[in-house]
Formats: structure tokens, sequence, C-alpha cells
């Protein structure tokens, strides 16, 4: 169990007065109902008490996804699961052509479309992340309409699935948001939110930060927390904003103010801070959960690059943070639309097994595939499904799937530089099939098994060690 690390956090008289200011100008009426309007507010929704209401967690990544952006991501996520036994889902907010390494590298579709089929989900990113503060509308447009038809056209994503956004360095403008809801967007994810120096009209600290809501009424958060960080000027109905809430650093509270570690790639070097590692990072991750936990359960934002787990030590650091955030009580990952949708109808702690299992029937997410499923009498599923073991491996590994069809099959095997250590191809029956993964002779690490059959992509993450 987690327990808070005490710490005081005092404010001043001249904090507390702009506080009271910001709440004012924020003004939102009783007939902004769920599910279509829901106000800014430091309560759960729904009228459910904090002890009664779901711990959510938000994992996120951003930019360009490729195999190797995935094999570093994969020690950190691989087998972590709710409650009911799903793998954790996670949200990609995915850019074409925004891939630092290797350079003139762009995001692999395949790839994309293996993350969807897995049950996570995809947001928007921008193509190619050279949006600002300065764009126009037509300029807004271009940018988020391109990558939608890359995202549907060329990742052959259904349509209708792509109903989030998060703005490239989080720069944001009036014409960004009038963009969104134009092209029918039920969320964005870019506003920084912090509870202190007077600056949001909700947040009053760390225990009552404010939950996601709508823009009918403008945004109940700490707009302009750095200048290109712009909330909207004009009422934008329906249009969810999901914050980027700021970490505390606990061992920088100091008697009259409070200091951030920013709310993404916690950890990382971050305006000034040197990066931290192993116990003191722990230490940061847990006074954040806790203060939410014991707080009013608004969910806990770990939103990442891929570079950030470039790093064993990182990897294992942030594995550990996850693992203990997921074995408290009432703890469930989620994605960004699967939040959405939960506020829009809450269900207590309690039945959140019995939510999602109806969620799920009508929403993309992440399957477990039991022994029966292998069987030869099990009725064959509508795409591949596949288990792969054993993980980690020091030999060869084998890959079981259940064909839902026949046809030509390629399984390919990729290193964390997406370069092919393995290739075959064959053609199979509808059924249950075993394949060899050969990974004795090469070195260890972190692989990508990826198995294409006609337009079905499946990926996992394979370890070797040695």
């Amino acid at each position: 169990m987690w327990t808070r690390i005490p710490a005081l956090i005092a404010f001043c008289a001249t904090t507390l007065l702009l506080a009271a200011e910001a709440r004012a100008q924020y003004m939102c009426p009783e007939t902004c109902q769920l599910p279509s309007c829901y106000c800014a507010s430091a309560e759960p929704p729904g009228g459910l008490a904090p002890e009664d209401t779901p711990q959510f967690v938000l994992v996120t990544f951003d930019d360009c996804v490729r195999p190797a952006t995935e094999a570093v991501i994969a020690p950190v996520l691989d087998g972590l699961t709710n409650p009911d036994g799903r793998p954790a889902p996670r949200t990609y907010f995915v850019s074409r052509t925004n891939c630092p390494n290797p350079t003139g590298a762009v995001t692999d579709a395949a790839t994309v479309r293996a993350l969807y089929d897995a049950g996570h989900e995809i947001g928007n990113h921008t193509e190619n992340h050279d949006t600002s503060e300065t764009h126009t509308l037509e300029q807004w447009i271009e940018a988020i309409s391109s990558q939608q038809r890359y995202l549907y056209d060329e990742v052959g994503l259904p349509a209708g699935t792509i109903t989030g956004f998060r703005a490239p360095f989080l720069r944001t403008n009036e014409a960004m948001y009038t963009a969104l809801q134009a092209a029918g967007f039920r969320y964005e994810s870019s506003l920084l939110e912090q509870p202190f120096y007077g600056a949001s009209p909700v947040s009053t600290s760390p225990q009552t930060y404010v939950w996601p809501h709508t823009l009918d009424y403008g945004a109940g958060i700490s707009c302009g927390f750095f200048t290109a960080n712009e909330c909207p000027t004009e009422p934008k109905p329906s249009l969810w904003t999901i914050p980027a809430w700021e970490f505390l650093d606990p061992d920088g509270i100091e008697a009259d103010s409070a200091i951030y570690y920013g709310a993404f790639d916690i950890g990382t070097f971050y305006g000034g801070v040197f990066p931290i590692t192993g116990d003191r990072l722990f230490d940061l991750m847990a006074v954040n959960f806790v203060d939410r936990y014991d707080g009013n359960r608004v969910p806990y934002n770990l939103f990442f690059h891929a570079a950030a787990f470039e790093d064993p030590e990182r990897q294992a650091d942030m594995r550990r943070v996850l693992e203990a955030a997921l074995n408290e009580p009432d703890v469930w990952a989620i994605t960004m639309e699967g939040l959405i949708e939960w506020m829009r109808n809450p269900a207590p702690a309690d039945e959140m097994a019995a939510w999602f299992e109806s969620y799920c029937e009508t929403s993309q997410c992440p399957r477990v595939v039991t022994t029966e499923d292998a069987g030869e009498d099990a009725a064959l599923p509508d795409r591949v499904e596949a288990s792969l073991f054993p993980n980690p491996t020091v030999d060869d590994a084998t890959l079981a799937v259940v064909h839902a069809t026949s046809g030509p099959v390629t399984l390919e095997v990729f290193d964390v530089l997406g370069r092919v250590v393995h290739r075959a191809e064959t053609t199979v029956g509808a059924g249950s099939r075993r394949y060899t993964v050969p990974l004795r002779d090469v070195s260890a690490g972190t692989y990508v098994v990826r198995l294409r059959q006609g337009a079905t992509v499946l990926a996992q993450h394979l370890a070797a060690k040695r």
C-alpha cells in the first residue's frame, strides 16, 4: 500500500485572493448536465463519493509509432492487467512524421493498426507536428485532417474511431478548438492544470484537482500556465478537455510555494531539474498517486514519449510505479475515450467489472486470450488471436495463433532499431497453429514479433535474456 509522504504546503494571502478571483471567472449553469455537458468540478461525476469512485490510470504516448518505439515501451507495460484480467489499455496520440530517431523515419502504419487491433486507442497529434499558437483556422484544419486521412486511409482504422486530439508542444489557440469542434472530435488533452498560484478556477490542492469536463462554458483550468497553452475564449459545446495535471515534487515544497515537476515524462529533465530515478522517483510518483486516491479520485495521468523509456533503468522504475498503482483496490487503467464514456454515465467502483464488460461489447478493448481459445473445437474469433510464450525467453519462443480464415501469413521479428532479424512466409488454414520464434542466436534485448494475415496485423513484444 502506498502511503502519503508528509509535506507541508502553505499558501500566502495573495495567492488565496488570486485563486478566489480565478474561480469567480468560471460560471457554469445547473442546466449543464451529463451526458452531453459537464461543468468543471473537483467532485467526482454522478454524485459519487470519492471512496465509491474508481481510480483511473491514464497511460498515453505522443508522436511517432514504430516497432522500435514499441520495443522500449513493452518492458514497462506488457503483462499489466486490470482487476478483470484485461491487459491495461493505453492511448497513442500519433503524428505521422515526428520520429526523432532515426532521422527521416515515419510512423509505421502496420504497428499503429496492430496497436488498435490489440485494443488500444489511437488519437490525432497532427501529421507533421509543426502547429503552434500562431496557426490560423485553415492551417489547423489541414494539419488535423491530413493526419485523419493518414490514419483512416493508410493505417486502415475504421471510420469514426479517432475522437481525441493532443496539440504538438501543447501549443493551443482559439482556432484549434474551432477546428476540433468542426471536425467532430469528442475531446482534447492539451491543457496543463495546477492548483496553486491562483491560476485555476477549480483546483485548489493536489487532493482536489479538477475533473475532465466539457468546454460549453469555457475551461475550468489554469489557462496560460505558460503563454502558448491557451484555453478557449468562446464556448465549445460538447467538446471535452482531459487536463494534463501537473505533478508536485514532494522534496521541493517550500513554505509559500509549490514546485512542479511537469505533467509529461515524469522523472526526466524538466525545467532545469535534473532527472531522478529509483526510490526518489518512486516517492514522487507515490505522493501524486496517493493525493488523488485519498482525495477526489481524479485520474492519475502517466503521459509519456517513447524516447523517455530508452533507458532500462527508467523502464524498471516506471514498471514499479505502474505495478504499485494497479495493485491498489478499485484502480483501473483506461483509455481517454473510455474515461469520457464512463464520465457520461458513471458507475461506482464495485460495478466496474460489469461496466467494462458492457463497454467492451461495443468499443475497442484489449482481450484476454484463454487456453480454451486455442482448442480444436473452440469457435473461431473474427480476427487473428495469439499468445506468445515463454516471455521472457532464454531460447526460442512459441507463438500460438488461432486463425479465423485461411490464407498467406508472414511472420517477422524486429529488434529495437526496427531491423528484421527473422522473416518467414507460409500459407495456413483456419484454426490453431504454432510458430517457432527463433531467438537463441540473437543478443539479449526486447524484440517485436509481428504476424500479418491479409489486412490483419498482430504485434507482440518478446524479451530475450542471456
